[in-house]
């Protein structure tokens, strides 16, 4: 949300003019890493609120969904950004006038993101603000186009995409949300390694608690990486069964490789590669386009349980497999 002037701007009327919203304000779609104006450079995460600044200066990396990440799109005369939660009329309204809006700008006309509107009542905004709210397109790199053609958007304009590139730049974030919890997991296998008859061989930790450490680590990838990936192509609807074959198909490359130990240490795995790949891939439904909050509980209703029995009888098997 910001209308920008047209006017030339010094690296210090824009630090004025600057103002942000605190971390738990989490925007989503088109994504802005950098304000470029020659010495004068920022660098952030959160929503942008600013004004005498001329837009040709910047630099805008756009295109880019992330519920995560946070995006911001740029255009002609106008800073337009939505939010996860927190973005709505109430949030609108106090950010314009928390900066001085009104005196920044010499016109009242607010770009916002077709996906904000589901927050925003235009008209409480215009009531309370005095500012007009137009939504714009879903993509950054469209809104160039939105206001050359009137503030129209075209169907293509209205349209969201998820392609095989869109899903990749997400993994990272599933990644690092959930590589905290793998490493607890990881660690705890990896002193339980070794664990034998003759009661505990440090000599196992080396021998099989590094092979247990690549496994768990192949399955995290499952869940978090391949299964989001290759979303399309696998079986089912549900993310969590399309996670779980995800981590059926590495299970059975690992098995290939010989990294699976004996007959009961394979069966293990096999259900801790299932549960794993299955749990991470249903995480993804949160970052995707087409998941709804119902669909999405009443399905986390039905897998949970299923990847809790199939984790613990898996790492069951393996503890097992160190007494056989």
């Amino acid at each position: 949300m910001v209308s920008i002037d047209r006017i030339p701007a010094t690296p210090a009327r824009v630090r004025r003019a600057l103002g942000g919203i605190g971390t738990d304000f989490v925007p989503y779609v088109g994504a802005i890493a950098s304000v470029d104006l020659g010495a004068f450079d920022m660098t952030t995460t959160g929503l942008i609120t600013a004004g005498n600044l001329d837009v040709d200066t910047l630099n805008l990396n756009a295109n880019v969904i992330s519920d995560s990440t946070g995006t911001i799109s740029f255009a002609d005369e106008n800073l337009t950004t939505t939010g996860k939660g927190t973005f709505g009329t109430d949030e609108l309204v106090e950010r314009i006038e928390a900066v001085g809006l009104k005196e920044i700008v010499n016109h009242r006309k607010l770009i916002l993101p077709q996906l904000g509107a589901v927050g925003v009542a235009a008209h409480q905004v215009k009531k309370r603000s005095g500012f007009s709210v137009i939504y714009g397109p879903i993509y950054a790199r469209d809104i160039i186009a939105f206001l050359d053609a009137g503030s129209k958007a075209t169907e293509q304009m209205r349209q969201v995409r998820f392609t095989f590139y869109d899903r990749l730049i997400l993994t990272p974030v599933e990644f690092v949300m959930g590589i905290k919890y793998f490493l607890w997991f990881a660690l705890a296998m990896l002193v339980l390694s070794g664990l034998s008859r003759q009661w505990y061989s440090p000599e196992l930790i080396i021998k099989t608690g590094l092979r247990s450490f690549a496994n768990l680590l192949i399955a995290f990838f499952a869940g978090a990486v391949a299964g989001p990936v290759l979303l399309p192509w696998l079986p089912g609807r549900s993310f969590s069964l399309k996670g779980m074959v995800a981590g059926l198909i590495l299970a059975g490359l690992v098995i290939l490789a010989g990294l699976s130990g004996g007959g009961i240490e394979t069966a293990g795995w096999i259900l801790v590669f299932a549960s794993v790949g299955s749990f991470g891939t249903m995480n993804f439904t949160g970052a995707s386009t087409f998941t709804s909050l119902s669909g999405v509980k009443r399905e986390m209703r039905v897998a949970v349980p299923l990847q809790l029995v199939a984790i613990v009888i898996g790492v069951g098997l393996w503890i097992a497999a160190r007494f056989v």
